[in-house]
């Protein structure tokens, strides 16, 4: 679903409620996956507002697109800061208002107050419409309310704003595509986002769910090593969708490894306890299988 330029295209989802309803069994609370933790990437540089530094981790939108208990429904870890960023021109002409307004709007988000940001989102766009992380955080806001159509229009304007180079909007535009029942059109607008900047792990996480959606396991599994590979603290959701691929080929002795390494790697996750529950079923079923040889 994109315009003659690649760029995703919300206007033309004239079928989207109808996806939702179909879909309105998924996860629908907002608390699964780490869509809670909200620590927040660091995307801009030091001396930036320090609020104005972070950007709310786009990844936890993958628990919009989970079905069941598989582990892309589970906790995810925030991306590492981005180091040697430069301020833009245009982030220097942000108005102190937009700004502020922005500010107030991720500080509710980080409180789980999707809610409450929308206003804040809202009046720093207002105060500088072609401030695109507003848009972009605005989308996140709606996506953690169940607005896929509000949450489209909303990364659009992200990807539109930023002539196509903020593909974090992309990532989020993909995931809401993915809930909504629409792999196809998602699988095209990430990897559009990763040719843009391939050294996100988020991306390739983000591709992994999607291809996990369509059954596509052994490139799932690829993207889920290229995120790994990256080796930044988001990477290690990567193990998450390798732990997803095993369950699929009913491997259930690696996908419990694959729990395993992550958990390690964050011993202090937030859904630690429905992640230890889905390994300790998944060594039960490996046990199982191995008697029954």
């Amino acid at each position: 679903m994109t315009t003659s330029q690649g760029s995703p295209d919300p206007a033309r989802l004239k079928d989207s409620h109808g996806w939702q309803r179909q879909n309105e069994g998924m996860s629908i609370r907002l608390w699964v996956g780490f869509a809670m933790r909200h620590q927040c990437f660091a995307e801009t540089p030091g001396g930036v507002n320090e609020i104005s530094r972070h950007v709310v981790p786009l990844i936890f939108l993958a628990l919009l697109s989970a079905t069941g208990t598989s582990a892309q429904s589970l906790g995810f870890v925030p991306a590492s800061p981005r180091s040697g960023h430069t301020v833009t021109v245009r982030e220097l002409r942000i108005s102190s208002k937009a700004r502020e307004s922005f500010d107030r709007g991720l500080r509710r988000l980080i409180k789980h107050d999707p809610e409450g940001s929308l206003k804040h989102f809202a009046a720093a766009v207002a105060a500088a419409p072609d401030y695109y992380e507003a848009y972009y955080h605005l989308g996140v806001a709606e996506a953690q309310l169940s607005r896929n159509e509000e949450a489209l229009r909303a990364f659009q304007a992200a990807i539109d704003l930023s002539d196509g180079h903020y593909p974090r909007a992309e990532f989020g535009y993909a995931l809401v595509l993915n809930r909504v029942g629409n792999a196809v059109d998602a699988l095209r607008v990430v990897r559009h986002g990763l040719q843009t900047d391939a050294n996100i792990p988020d991306g390739h996480v983000v591709l992994g769910l999607i291809l996990l959606k369509l059954n596509r396991l052994e490139e799932a599994e690829k993207s889920a090593q290229e995120a790994l590979l990256l080796e930044q603290p988001s990477s290690a959701k990567g193990h998450l969708i390798l732990a997803d691929v095993q369950r699929a080929r009913g491997d259930f002795a690696a996908q419990a490894y694959e729990l395993e390494t992550y958990l390690k790697r964050y011993p202090d996750d937030r859904n630690r306890k429905y992640l230890e529950t889905a390994r300790d079923i998944a060594r039960k079923l490996a046990a199982r299988k191995l008697k029954g040889q």
